[in-house]
């Protein structure tokens, strides 16, 4: 017999760690995550029905309609605390409401003094006034994994010591080369920030500051819980402005403070008081996320990465502008030696939080290099199974070469040390000429290095040094596909874009900038017979070692500070790994590896725009769409509604004259091929006909169509700004007022 405690998983480390202490009574601990398995309605109930007092931690999830009726009969003959988010399921607990405040107190303040006391405070019931009541723990404070206090009250208090702390290990104490941590309290008062340890020290470890806080989520003016959004202002932001280059939020909820400060006009969107602060803060805001129910070892075998994290902790972040969600750790299970139930613990993954803490610290590096000194790489989407060079920049909806051309003329402006292409034209001329792109079909290797397009011969020994260092299932994958580096004849398929033993990256170099089309997914050599193409059958396979090569040059060789991706959209957001949640062997993490990532991304896509900033951790720059003009009538649709016109007017008077016009209707029918339309065989007079050509031609004279491509940075003037916002309004949206 013992005292049970039925809670949410996350509690469960913290609960299973106090009850293993020297002094405490019997415990047995259970996650509720158990109550999704077969038999864990019942398993659940039979523990249940063995205990000398019973804590319930009860969520709002349907299976617990279940247990209800027996936690009322346990109740007859134990003590029950039943406590919730819900009011109404408090009605459960068989004591008094104030002994439920207090075991929710110690559970809510947490700590392993105030959980070990509700152990005693339940296995004492009904007489527990000898246990001491539960002891309030910070809301909100600074952290150190190194400190020499558990916590810091004020900014001040933090910065004293990380003063003298930062200059002894010569990390930076610039604002811009700090790095703010937002966490929760629960992970600090139940001593089990590990993930946020291992991520101060890889940060540290790059010469970084740090400055980690923790906080409860939402406000409680009752307890003096300041909240996320309040505490964040008060730590992140200083008299000067920012405190930090960039900020870490581990939070996934939205970090709202209650409705305390005010909203943007007309946002009823959750997110609007925290993001009404990070704009304020101004700084890239990271969303990590973790496997909540997987242990690590669960995730890496799992295709799909992530699974029922995805809503909440990747898909709500988004709404608060925070990028990319990258993995950074997962459950481990052990025994704890306590009625046999096993501890979870957040644990960090030390390979992904070296990444993360890598990408933090290049988009950093990009946000304080001088503006002259930066470098640009570019690259546009090419489809060479559509239409071969002429597919070269393609774009949904986006004149993507004249957008970069144009991009690079406000860059030059704007102080970059980079050339400008007169024009879109000049740009793709340039790129054909040299012929820029990887080979296909016509184009060899050598030609392509006889016009000047290429930008970069990688060695041998550069890429195996880089390949080298890649998992070993991934330099397995794409062996077996293209070869052993830097690429074999497999199959009766060449080595993709190899010469004299070395890969080639292909371009056209504009001062600081570069524009590259993207490299070939899945084929190689000039022979198109569907044999080469291997995506179109193959679509786990992995890219060939050019496309690697390519994107490791651009930051390694070229140095870029920035990738940046022009239009929808290309594939490395599609390469084979997991869905979300991405590992080191995941190609899209693998070829991006730790370059910041840019996407001009068209605005009316955004289930595919989710992919690239979940798969390729791109930061989306959406751009408008395409004028939509009426196309109106022309050539024999024009003749035809002309003479449709003369008719009615001639039927009345001018018998003969519409007699004569209804011959020419139909020869006008024939000639604009609208016989499918207004069937004129069907007709029983010619009234009927003329209606249905009336109804076609309106058809038609009002269908909307694209007037060219949409230019980035460019919007519509003068009439085409007219019918731009004409073509938006032409649909009623549902008001009573109708805006056309």
């Amino acid at each position: 017999m013992s005292v049970v405690c039925v809670a949410w998983s996350s509690h469960v480390g913290a609960l299973m760690s106090a009850a293993s202490r020297p002094g405490m009574p019997s415990v047995r601990v259970l996650s509720s995550r158990m109550l999704e398995e077969p038999d864990g309605v019942e398993r659940c109930l039979e523990t249940m029905r063995s205990a000398t007092a019973l804590f319930v931690f009860r969520t709002t999830d349907a299976l617990w309609d279940q247990l209800d009726e027996g936690i009322r009969l346990i109740g007859k003959t134990v003590p029950v605390v039943c406590v919730s988010y819900d009011p109404a399921a408090w009605a459960l607990s068989s004591v008094p409401v104030e002994t439920a405040q207090t075991a929710y107190r110690y559970l809510t303040y947490g700590g392993a003094e105030n959980l070990g006391n509700l152990f005693r405070f339940l296995d004492a019931l009904p007489n527990a006034a000898a246990v001491p009541e539960p002891v309030p723990v910070p809301w909100e404070g600074l952290w150190h994994p190194d400190a020499p206090v558990r916590a810091f009250a004020t900014v001040g208090g933090y910065l004293e010591w990380y003063a003298g702390y930062a200059c002894e290990r010569g990390l930076s104490l610039d604002p811009k080369r700090t790095v703010g941590l937002l966490f929760g309290r629960h992970y600090w008062v139940n001593d089990m920030p590990d993930v946020e340890a291992a991520l101060v020290h890889a940060l540290e470890a790059k010469g970084l500051g740090v400055f980690p806080a923790f906080t409860n989520t939402l406000r409680d003016k009752a307890t003096g819980n300041k909240g996320a959004t309040i505490w964040s202002r008060e730590v992140f932001l200083g008299e000067s402005g920012s405190r930090i280059g960039a900020l870490v939020k581990f939070l996934p909820y939205f970090t709202n403070n209650g409705g305390n400060m005010p909203a943007f006009v007309g946002d009823d969107s959750p997110a609007r008081e925290s993001v009404r602060v990070f704009r304020e803060l101004g700084v890239p805001i990271f969303q990590p996320v973790f496997a909540s129910s997987k242990t690590l070892e669960e995730w890496e075998a799992d295709p799909q990465g992530l699974n029922s994290e995805v809503s909440w902790a990747v898909a709500m972040p988004e709404f608060e502008g925070a990028i990319e969600p990258f993995f950074l750790g997962g459950g481990t299970l052990s025994q704890a030696g306590v009625g046999g139930t096993e501890i979870e613990r957040r644990t960090p993954h030390p390979e992904r939080v070296e990444r993360f803490a890598s990408r933090i610290a290049r988009w950093l590096r990009l946000r304080n290099k001088p503006v002259a000194e930066r470098r640009v790489a570019f690259l546009l989407n090419s489809d060479p199974c559509a239409s071969v060079e002429a597919s070269v920049g393609g774009a949904a909806k986006l004149d993507s070469l004249e957008s970069v051309s144009r991009i690079l003329r406000a860059m030059r402006q704007a102080g970059y040390a980079v050339d400008v292409p007169e024009s879109g034209a000049a740009l793709i001329e340039t790129i054909m000429e040299r012929k820029a792109i990887s080979e296909f079909r016509w184009t060899t290797v050598q030609e392509i290095e006889a016009k000047g397009g290429v930008l970069a011969h990688v060695d041998l020994a550069t890429y195996r040094r880089w390949f080298d260092a890649y998992p070993e299932n991934v330099r397995q994958k794409v062996a077996e596909a293209w070869g052993n580096p830097p690429g074999e004849p497999m199959n009766g398929v060449p080595a993709a874009m190899v010469l004299n033993g070395d890969i080639l990256v292909t371009g056209v170099r504009w001062g600081n900038a570069v524009v590259c089309i993207q490299p070939k997914r899945g084929c190689a050599g000039s022979r198109c017979d569907g044999q080469v193409c291997k995506i179109l059958h193959e679509p786990s396979v992995p890219p060939p070692h050019q496309y690697i090569a390519t994107y490791r040059w651009l930051q390694d060789g070229f140095g870029a500070d920035v990738v940046v991706h022009v239009g929808t959209h290309g594939n490395l957001e599609f390469l084979p790994g997991k869905s979300v949640g991405l590992s080191g062997a995941c190609f899209p993490d693998l070829a991006l590896h730790e370059v910041p990532h840019v996407y001009i991304y068209n605005s009316d896509n955004p289930p595919e725009g989710v992919v690239a900033k979940r798969r390729s951790y791109a930061e989306l720059v959406d751009h408008m769409q395409t004028v939509m003009v009426q196309s109106g009538l022309y050539d024999a649709l024009e003749e035809l509604d002309r003479l449709l016109g003369e008719w009615e007017q001639a039927r009345a008077g001018n018998p003969n004259r519409a007699h004569q016009l209804e011959h020419l209707i139909r020869e006008g029918i024939a000639a604009a091929n609208l016989e499918s339309q207004v069937s004129p065989e069907t007709s029983p007079d010619f009234a009927t006909l003329a209606s249905r050509i009336h109804a076609a031609l309106g058809l038609l004279r009002n269908t909307h169509m694209e007037d060219g491509m949409h230019v980035f940075g460019e919007t519509p003037q003068g009439k085409r700004r007219a019918q731009f916002i004409a073509s938006i309004v032409r649909y009623d949206a549902g008001q009573a007022d109708s805006l056309r």
